[in-house]
């Protein structure tokens, strides 16, 4: 039990003054941007994950896309693009775009079935989410960037509520796809 007292709180022998499980709450919700310290000048907005260090960039945001949605895994871990034709992007930051160094601000997977692309995922820091002046600019840009890349593709169900209105607004249909 907490009481407040005299504006200092005291906790009773049960709770006792052990902050490891504050620190691991702390911890587990905590999301940061990300720094490319290896950024190629020619880049601008998708960064693939080919190194070690963007798979681990990737890698603690699938952790929060994990966090954040009702998944039951999560949607990338370094090696899966070898193992099932997943290529990973890292987003750049929309907000913090002046930046010397690439700040990544988000993630987005692909997967190549039956010869056709199929967005898997894609997550966005929350700060990032409907940036700009005409709002969603950089989920406008992803989308286009991945366009781009990859032509018209498909989009993995379940959907989120938000990306139910992308893919409606911009034509994709959302698949099923079966863990490969």
């Amino acid at each position: 039990m907490i009481e407040q007292r005299g504006g200092a709180v005291e906790r009773d022998a049960e709770w006792g003054n052990d902050l490891d499980a504050a620190k691991h709450w702390l911890e587990r919700d905590k999301i940061e941007y990300h720094a490319l310290l290896d950024a190629d000048e020619e880049q601008w907005l998708l960064y693939p994950v080919d190194t070690p260090e963007r798979g681990a960039i990737a890698e603690t945001i699938a952790r929060y896309f994990h966090r954040e949605t009702t998944y039951d895994f999560r949607p990338y871990s370094v090696g899966d693009e070898e193992e099932n034709g997943t290529r990973v992007f890292l987003i750049r930051s929309h907000r913090l775009r002046m930046c010397l160094l690439p700040i990544i601000g988000g993630a987005v997977g692909m997967r190549s079935v039956s010869g056709e692309w199929v967005l898997m995922w894609v997550w966005l820091h929350p700060w990032e989410r409907g940036t700009g002046p005409d709002g969603g600019t950089l989920s406008r840009k992803t989308f286009d960037a991945l366009e781009a890349e990859f032509g018209k593709f498909h989009v993995q169900a379940p959907l989120s509520k938000t990306m139910r209105a992308v893919a409606s607004q911009r034509g994709y249909r959302s698949v099923t796809v079966e863990p490969a």
